[in-house]
């Protein structure tokens, strides 16, 4: 039987053996390219800040703010968000700062910077990143039934028959109606992420959410 001979010189066989066998070590750290770059500051709203070293458009490398959702089956990450939030007169915070808009990588929570004390601290200007948007397919997300909203309303507006005036809550950070007429029961325009159900507060108007 005649074996097949190699048409590659035995130096370099040897040498990709050596290359498969270094155990990568030519592989760099994604993080290197932002090593000694400032974090941006900027906390989240309801799930976890996570530093991400990222590569902009223009070719710059830079960290940004990236806000991951808490798995509702897992127990709750208490250092998340800031334990206490109260908000501040501006004039208290002094010149407002600058904003860059890339700190975020899906944006801004809200459209205005806020001048607030967390845990008691000292008042200063601030502002929240926003998670990923939510998707039906997302099993960390609360889905929303846009088909049982009706109009807006308030304490003053009635809702027409068989449904009720409540503020829903579907996930932090996504932009929602505030307060709207829900179809009875008003449970029936979320469905909640394994792990957690809704509830209504029976204030008026009242609020629906999703709780462990």
């Amino acid at each position: 039987m005649r074996t097949a001979k190699s048409s590659f010189p035995l130096s370099v066989l040897l040498s990709l053996v050596l290359a498969c066998n270094s155990g990568g070590s030519d592989v760099q750290d994604p993080a290197a390219a932002c090593a000694g770059k400032p974090v941006p500051p900027h906390a989240c709203i309801g799930s976890v800040r996570e530093p991400r070293c990222t590569t902009l458009p223009s070719g710059e490398a830079r960290w940004q703010i990236d806000c991951i959702r808490q798995d509702p089956t897992k127990p709750a990450d208490t250092t998340a968000a800031p334990v206490g939030i109260s908000f501040c007169e501006a004039k208290a915070c002094g010149p407002m700062p600058a904003w860059d808009e890339s700190d975020c990588v899906h944006g801004f929570y809200g459209a205005e910077p806020n001048c607030s004390s967390i845990d008691r601290g000292a008042c200063t200007w601030g502002r929240f990143c926003k998670p990923k948007p939510c998707t039906p397919e997302d099993p960390t997300c609360n889905v929303l039934h846009p088909e049982r909203l009706g109009r807006a309303c308030d304490g003053s507006t009635r809702c027409p028959a068989g449904s009720s005036c409540n503020t829903i809550v579907a996930n932090f950070g996504d932009d929602l109606p505030k307060t709207v007429c829900i179809l009875d029961p008003p449970c029936s325009a979320l469905t909640c992420a394994a792990g957690r159900s809704c509830t209504e507060t029976l204030s008026d108007p009242g609020t629906v959410s999703c709780s462990r």
